[in-house]
């Protein structure tokens, strides 16, 4: 049995080696590196849940960074024993579709951890909530900021149709 102190050397090791790896006799030619998108579920800390959405839940969350960073996340979980080949499709969709955008207006994807489940999807956490809920909690909103809110969505709306992202409703639920 080949032993070494990290998983990369071990892994370099292996191809450079073309030795079969018992109980199968895989050889590994070729490494296929996990994307940078990519997080295990150790590097994800579940602190409480938000809501709930279309395919499960939706948690805040810290999230470990490569550089061993903190942050606050949204987490969406695939929760569910019997999910169905559609759902997760769709989930995983969302999660490419998401991997596009980089827009101040829109919400960004930092990744997936799909190896267990249950399946996330990291998002950037919304620290004052959705805009529906922020204007039920403050009455007396001046018209400026508003409109502000109003230009905000619209440039948002923008890059996703310059993108040729279709959105079917449009609401304040979604802001």
């Amino acid at each position: 049995m080949i032993s070494k102190p990290s998983l990369k050397e071990l892994i370099d090791t292996l191809v450079q080696t073309a030795k079969p790896i018992p109980p199968s006799g895989v050889v590994c030619k070729t490494p296929f590196p996990r994307p940078d998108y990519y997080f295990l579920h150790e590097h994800i800390t579940i602190l409480k849940k938000l809501g709930h959405g279309e395919f499960g839940e939706v948690n805040l969350g810290r999230l470990r960074l490569k550089n061993d960073e903190e942050i606050d996340v949204a987490v969406k979980m695939l929760r569910g024993t019997r999910i169905k080949k559609a759902q997760l499709s769709a989930f995983f969709e969302e999660a490419k579709l998401m991997r596009r955008f980089d827009h101040p207006n829109i919400v960004r994807f930092y990744g997936v951890a799909p190896q267990e489940e249950p399946i996330m999807i990291i998002l950037e956490l919304a620290i004052g909530g959705s805009l529906k809920n922020y204007c039920k909690t403050h009455s007396d909103i001046p018209t400026s900021k508003l409109l502000q809110f109003a230009t905000d969505g619209a440039r948002g709306m923008c890059y996703l149709a310059a993108r040729q992202v279709c959105f079917f409703t449009i609401e304040i639920f979604h802001l």
